[in-house]
């Protein structure tokens, strides 16, 4: 492709050129071909992917296989990269750090502590995604425990769920600022549940055990109702092999269960007092 360091001087101009060859749909066969190669595919899966990507009237890669396109325009920034001296040929690890950028598109939040991921991630992320440097998470979620272990003795056996559902408001504060650009409706949400408690208008601020009323434990008849019924699948006998008349693998209904400590180091999870308040 001719990319030398004289050619592409800067990841940003690597981004643009990789973005160039993804969305470009001239000589779409060729692309294919190579992405073929790139991305490991069986070569006798070829003709059928080319005719599917031809049916759709051989539309941009990132229009057509949004995820495949994210592989592929990985590999070409990476192999760009190369070619421009702007990632080092000399450590072999460098490839294998790269094709964890390959989960980007998985995720709202990629954190890592990667010197190369630090430069790279930034020109493969969408606009709604974030990267953050590991280092400045730990730290932040270390000043974050040291923050709640300093409330009330009588707010921590709350149990973090009630008294620490969402981060503090505090602009100093990286998980908070993560939580409001990622999930900002969840605190909004939880504001108007306390309006509703409270039955009058809630200021966005941290509020204390004493602000919020005890709510009663009873269940409404039809929750009893359904609890009994799903306790009696967890109280059941286990069948035996033999017994088995169904297909285990498409079952009508699969219940799973999960456990969760009610103190887990330094924090209640639940109510220091949850099994007498369900009593």
């Amino acid at each position: 492709m001719g990319i030398n360091p004289q050619t592409c001087k800067s990841l940003e101009q690597v981004r643009t050129l990789a973005d160039e060859f993804l969305h470009s749909v001239d000589r779409p066969l060729d692309r294919l071909k190579l992405a073929v190669l790139t991305l490991g595919l069986p070569p006798e899966s070829e003709p059928f992917i080319a005719e599917q990507w031809k049916r759709s009237g051989f539309r941009p890669l990132p229009e057509h296989a949004l995820f495949a396109a994210h592989l592929f325009k990985v590999e070409l920034f990476f192999q760009i990269a190369l070619a421009a001296n702007l990632i080092s040929t000399n450590r072999a690890s460098n490839w294998q750090d790269v094709a964890y950028l390959s989960y980007l598109r998985l995720c709202m939040i990629f954190v890592s502590s990667d010197k190369l991921h630090r430069r790279s991630a930034p020109y493969l992320l969408r606009p709604d995604q974030s990267f953050v440097w590991g280092a400045d998470l730990k730290a932040d979620l270390q000043r974050l425990a040291q923050r709640y272990q300093a409330s009330p003795q009588q707010e921590q056996e709350m149990g973090l769920l009630k008294f620490a559902r969402t981060p503090p408001q505090d602009a100093d504060c990286l998980v908070a600022r993560l939580w409001d650009h990622h999930f900002g409706i969840l605190r909004q949400e939880e504001a108007d549940r306390l309006k509703r408690l409270f039955d009058e208008p809630v200021p966005n601020q941290e509020h204390t055990v004493d602000q919020v009323p005890r709510q009663s434990k009873s269940l409404p008849t039809g929750e009893k109702e359904l609890v009994e019924h799903l306790n009696r699948f967890r109280d059941a006998t286990e069948l035996s092999p033999e017994e088995i008349d169904f297909d285990t693998a498409n079952p009508d209904l699969l219940s799973i269960q999960r456990r969760v400590h009610k103190r887990k180091g330094s924090f209640w999870q639940l109510p220091k007092d949850l099994k007498d308040a369900l009593k």
